[in-house]
């Protein structure tokens, strides 16, 4: 009997799952099959969905009950002395250049 007439066959070595990032098992350094790799992790975009959608709704929801933006006055007062004299200056002489170019984009 030769050596290629024998059959050779491979040690089974018990498999431990280890877990890495996003909950997908690696087996002994690989992954498993794709649909297996799929499945474990697909709660990562179910997660980041429903993230998203608490945000939008939390958004929507300070939209309708705050107001928009503290200084929407004094931006337009601003505006308005651009308009009347060409720099955005208050009535009390104070220069207002927190949105220097938003006033001069507002001046009619």
């Amino acid at each position: 009997m030769t050596s290629q007439d024998v059959e050779f066959e491979p040690e089974t070595v018990p498999v431990t799952p280890l877990w890495r990032r996003w909950g997908r098992p690696v087996v002994n350094g690989h992954l498993p099959d794709e649909e297996d790799a799929r499945r474990a992790g697909s709660w990562v975009p179910a997660a980041l969905l429903a993230l998203v959608v608490a945000a939008f709704l939390i958004r929507l929801s300070t939209a309708e009950h705050l107001s928009s933006h503290v200084d929407e006055a004094a931006s337009i007062m601003a505006a308005r002395a651009v308009a009347h004299k060409g720099a955005p200056v208050f009535p009390s002489g104070t220069l207002y250049l927190q949105g220097g170019t938003l006033s001069y984009v507002l001046a009619p």
